[in-house]
């Protein structure tokens, strides 16, 4: 396989699906409830998560989750942009230049995902 790098398809995100109008909803009553966990596939089941390729910048609001839940999603767009180089950290990086480095490994840890929360809604890093 040697450096072959892979094209993301960019599938745009309907914004006016079913899927996304539960995933909004989901997040706003995460959020309202003061949930510790967010698995938008338990909610939203197979079907319509499959449909989701972005998370809504609402996920700001979800200050109590300590578990986050996405994996076997298709996600391809956070609202922050984010690469992992190859090392065992993934790096986010905030539009305003702001960086967070989370280790790959899981259970992600609940320290990292209120650091990411911040930089999403704040733009800090620290």
């Amino acid at each position: 396989m040697g450096n072959r790098i892979f094209a993301i398809p960019n599938d745009d995100q309907d914004r006016s699906s079913e899927a996304w109008d539960h995933l909004c909803a989901y997040v706003e009553a995460v959020a309202a409830d003061g949930r510790d966990e967010f698995s938008p596939l338990q909610n939203l089941g197979a079907e319509l998560f499959a449909q989701i390729h972005t998370l809504p910048e609402t996920i700001s609001k979800l200050k109590a989750v300590k578990k986050l839940w996405l994996y076997g999603s298709k996600l391809k767009r956070i609202p922050i942009a984010f690469r992992q180089p190859g090392g065992s950290h993934v790096i986010f990086r905030h539009s305003n230049g702001a960086m967070l480095s989370v280790p790959a490994h899981r259970p992600i840890k609940p320290v990292y995902i209120k650091k990411f929360v911040r930089l999403v809604e704040y733009g800090v890093s620290e």
